[in-house]
C-alpha cells in the first residue's frame, strides 16, 4: 500500500503469516514525478523479507528519491535489530544496526540494452527501467544491503573470553581450574618433542 502524504511516500508493508514472500514489498511509485526531491519511508517486518535469521522486529528504510529528467537517485538508510549467536561464547547477541544504500536508475532508450533492473557495466552502475515500467523495487537492494552489513565474526562485545575450550566454563562469567597449558588428546603425541626453553623463530 501506498500513502502519499505532503509530497512524501510513505509506505507500511505487512507479512501474511504461511504464505510466501510477494514479488515486490517495497515499491516506489514514479509515474508522473516531477523533477525533485521526494522523501520515502518504509516500514516492514524482517521476516517479510525472509531476514528472520539476521534481524528481529521491524526494519525501518528512510531516504528520497529525485528525478532528473529520465534518471532517478535514490539514497536512503537502513535501520534495524540485528540478531545472533557470538562466535566465541555462544550466547545471544542483538544490536541496532543502521545502514546506507544509493541507487541509479535511467529509462532504457538512454541506458544500454540490459534486463531491465538489472545493473548495466556500461553505465557505471546505473540500472535501467523500462519505458512502460512506473515504479521502483527495492527488495534486492535492501535485502542485498543488511547481508552485507552482518558482521563476518559477530562477537558479544570486543574482548569477549569465550569458553574454556576444556570444561566450557564463560570466561566473561567464570573462571575455571583447568590448566591454560592443556593440550588437545590430538597433538599429545606431540608433547615433548621439544624442551621447554626450546625458541621456536
Amino acid at each position: 500500500m501506498c500513502i502519499i502524504l505532503g509530497g512524501g511516500l510513505a509506505m507500511k508493508s505487512q507479512h501474511v503469516e504461511g504464505k510466501k514472500r510477494a514479488p515486490a514489498l517495497l515499491v516506489i511509485p514514479i509515474a508522473n514525478l516531477e523533477e525533485r526531491e521526494y522523501p520515502f519511508d518504509f516500514t516492514i517486518d524482517a521476516d517479510a523479507l525472509e531476514l528472520g535469521s539476521f534481524y528481529r522486529g521491524e526494519i525501518s528504510i528512510d531516504g528520497s528519491i529525485s528525478r532528473v529528467a529520465s534518471q532517478y537517485y535514490l539514497s536512503g538508510r537502513i535501520t534495524a535489530e540485528q540478531i545472533g549467536e557470538c562466535d566465541r561464547c555462544l550466547i545471544e547477541t542483538e544490536r541496532k544496526v543502521e545502514a546506507e544504500f544509493s541507487l541509479y536508475f535511467q529509462v532504457s532508450g538512454d541506458a544500454p540494452e540490459v534486463e531491465s533492473g538489472e545493473e548495466s557495466e556500461d553505465a557505471g552502475g546505473i540500472y535501467r527501467l523500462r519505458a512502460d515500467e512506473h515504479a521502483i523495487v527495492l527488495d534486492d537492494e535492501i535485502i542485498e544491503t543488511l547481508r552485507l552489513a552482518y558482521p563476518m565474526k559477530n562477537l558479544c562485545r570486543e574482548d569477549c573470553k569465550g569458553l574454556c575450550s576444556s570444561c566450557g566454563t564463560d570466561l566473561n562469567k567464570n573462571t575455571c581450574n583447568c590448566s591454560k597449558g592443556t593440550i588437545d588428546p590430538r597433538w599429545s603425541k606431540l608433547e615433548g618433542l621439544f624442551p621447554e626453553d626450546t625458541e621456536l623463530n
